[in-house]
């Protein structure tokens, strides 16, 4: 053998040897590859019987819930057609307009708010009509030992508006009528 082929035939089983090497070492990955697409494969099923069985639990669930509501459906019926029950559920629909109609009809003690009023400011109320919630009255101050009419009147306006304990609102004073001894006024109280 002369040198060329002495050295052809070496480069040749080094190529060779190269070769063998990246095509073990690619059947050694893609065996490793291999191992890890199986174990996800069987992770992947494992999760999925977990949530079928999962999913069966949370069924059997729902079907307990709509047994459970179905019963109480029931009973719901049962007490809506007892008369007591129906006159429960009516006033409990119609609370607000009940609890309305129940302050309005408190008329001895918005007289005796207003005379309670009359007494602690001194004037005198003349009539007295409730409308709604709104009160209308007209008073009438008098100059007497007590004081003079037009303070007497002040005061009423300007510390009754100020009084945050007071069953109602005094609203705008339209007009005022003076005589010599005395101021009079018609009032208009909203109830709070």
């Amino acid at each position: 053998m002369n040198k060329i082929e002495k050295w052809y035939t070496k480069v040749k089983y080094i190529l060779l040897q190269k070769i063998m090497v990246d095509v073990t070492k690619t059947f050694k990955y893609s065996q490793s590859w291999k191992t890890v697409s199986l174990i996800i494969l069987w992770l992947v099923i494992l999760i999925t019987v977990a949530f079928a069985v999962y999913n069966h639990f949370l069924k059997n669930d729902i079907s307990d819930l709509q047994v459970k509501i179905t019963e109480h459906n029931k009973t719901i019926e049962q007490l809506k057609s007892q008369k007591n029950i129906h006159v429960y559920s009516l006033v409990e629909q119609h609370r607000e307009v009940l609890w309305e109609l129940d302050k309005r009809s408190h008329i001895n003690k918005y007289l005796e708010h207003l005379t309670a009023m009359s007494s602690h400011y001194n004037f005198e109320a003349r009539g007295f009509q409730l409308s709604g919630w709104t009160i209308l009255s007209k008073v009438e101050f008098n100059n007497n030992e007590l004081g003079i009419a037009h303070k007497k009147a002040t005061r009423f306006i300007s510390d009754y508006r100020k009084d945050d304990t007071s069953l109602f609102d005094l609203q705008f004073i339209s007009w005022v009528e003076s005589a010599q001894w005395d101021i009079k006024f018609p009032i208009t109280l909203s109830l709070k």
